[in-house]
């Protein structure tokens, strides 16, 4: 925690740094936008739910939750343009220098989407706990992708390794160490894009892989009532046996925030995407391929439980 910063320096920095002057930057009571074709997606990131500071520095959490919604918009078929910042701050942050804040939003949007991402506005308070909240506005480059459009025989492909993130947080959280460890470690606290954009034409559902790849694909087949079998190496696979080779399912199955994408399509949706699986007649199951027959795959994963008082 560095010295004291009062909300009009935090804003004035977030200003300079992330929002170059125009109609729809930072300094009304509003943002003016064009919202023809667009794609919102948001997500908020609470401290010692979503992150811990112990693991992770102020630079890390940004890009994560930036990461995150551009993650959702791309998995929509939009394309980012803009964005929002909201926090509610238990005390000052680490704005500035290389792990702060300013320089993790910077480093997402430049890796990303090639820096092309004005922050347009939001909005800060006081508050007991660490609270980061992002909205990122998108336009969509084709056809809006849902988790429900998926059609018996189209493939399942992945645009990207699975798992990694869930064992960085293991390594971090067990002390492990060594060189090994480094790339999953990395994924955790800076997960990177998609190697290559995919061909939304050619795709009938898409969903990011945050919260777990077997939640995730639940959520397809319940959305398209169908069916899904896996087969084949789940990308990431090889990696991660040589770190743990049981937990290896663990991890890739039910762990979380990869920020990967599950496309849905007859064929290859881009030159980097790996197909896993294929859809089947419901009822909505995920199933994986086991010798010569099928075996029901665990579909648990992240879930917020919200208890009544």
């Amino acid at each position: 925690m560095g010295a004291s910063v009062n909300e009009l320096d935090f804003i004035d920095a977030l200003r300079e740094a992330l929002s170059p002057p125009s109609p729809a930057g930072i300094g009304d009571d509003g943002a003016c936008v064009d919202l023809r074709d667009a794609v919102v997606c948001t997500d908020t990131m609470v401290e010692g739910v979503h992150f811990d500071r112990s693991y992770s520095s102020w630079a890390d959490v940004a890009w994560k939750l930036l990461a995150s919604n551009i993650s959702d918009c791309l998995a929509m078929g939009g394309e980012p343009v803009s964005w929002l910042l909201n926090c509610a701050l238990a005390g000052t942050p680490e704005v500035r220098g290389d792990t702060g804040l300013i320089a993790g939003f910077r480093a997402c949007a430049d890796a990303w989407t090639g820096g092309a991402l004005p922050l347009i506005g939001g909005d800060t308070a006081r508050a007991s706990c660490n609270v980061l909240s992002v909205t990122v506005l998108g336009r969509l480059q084709g056809p809006v992708l849902t988790r429900s459009g998926a059609v018996i025989g189209d493939r399942i492909w992945l645009d990207g390794d699975v798992g990694l993130a869930a064992a960085g947080l293991a390594a971090l959280r067990e002390a492990q160490a060594g060189p090994a460890w480094e790339r999953a470690v990395q994924a955790h606290r800076r997960p990177a894009p998609p190697r290559a954009r995919a061909n939304p034409a050619s795709v009938h559902a898409a969903i990011d892989v945050s919260d777990g790849l077997a939640i995730d694909l639940m959520r397809v087949a319940t959305a398209s009532r169908v069916g899904i079998e896996l087969h084949g190496e789940i990308p990431g696979n090889a990696y991660l046996r040589g770190l743990d080779p049981d937990r290896v399912d663990e991890w890739q199955l039910r762990g979380g925030d990869d920020y990967v994408r599950v496309l849905v399509s007859p064929e290859a949706p881009g030159a980097h995407c790996t197909a896993i699986g294929h859809v089947t007649g419901g009822p909505p199951r995920v199933q994986r391929r086991h010798g010569s027959g099928v075996v029901p795959v665990d579909t648990g994963g992240w879930v917020h439980q919200l208890d009544r008082d």
